[in-house]
């Protein structure tokens, strides 16, 4: 297996939308936030496995998880975890002390993975 890296993504957008619609099922509320923020982006090889979005809120000092998936033939391999670290680390390292969950498919080992590192607040999340 090719080597994992995690790199924020500056290319189009649009190319990430098969990922993102693994974390979204609905293309209209991908639109209204696709250009937001920050995506960091698991690549292996020329293929990138899995995203993260981070997004700034109207909080001073937080910031949201938009977003958040990563292809069903790199799951349960501790990918998902080092995404969740990097997309962390990222907002931590700009001065960040809260982070938000906005979406419905996080499921509660993410939730347990972001407990101790931040003030975490959860909104939508169907399992915990």
């Amino acid at each position: 297996m090719t080597a994992t890296t995690i790199v924020t993504y500056a290319a189009d957008r649009v190319a990430l939308l098969p990922l993102f619609r693994l974390a979204d099922d609905s293309d209209r509320e991908i639109e209204s936030y696709l250009q937001r923020g920050t995506v960091l982006v698991a690549v292996e090889g020329d293929e990138v496995v899995g995203h993260v979005q981070i997004v700034d809120t109207d909080v001073r000092a937080t910031c949201e998880l938009k977003s958040m998936a990563v292809i069903a033939a790199r799951r349960g391999q501790g990918l998902g975890r080092r995404l969740i670290e990097a997309g962390l680390a990222y907002p931590r390292e700009r001065g960040a002390t809260r982070v938000v969950i906005a979406t419905t498919r996080f499921a509660s080992s993410t939730y347990l993975a972001l407990k101790g590192a931040f003030d975490v607040f959860c909104s939508k999340v169907s399992r915990l």
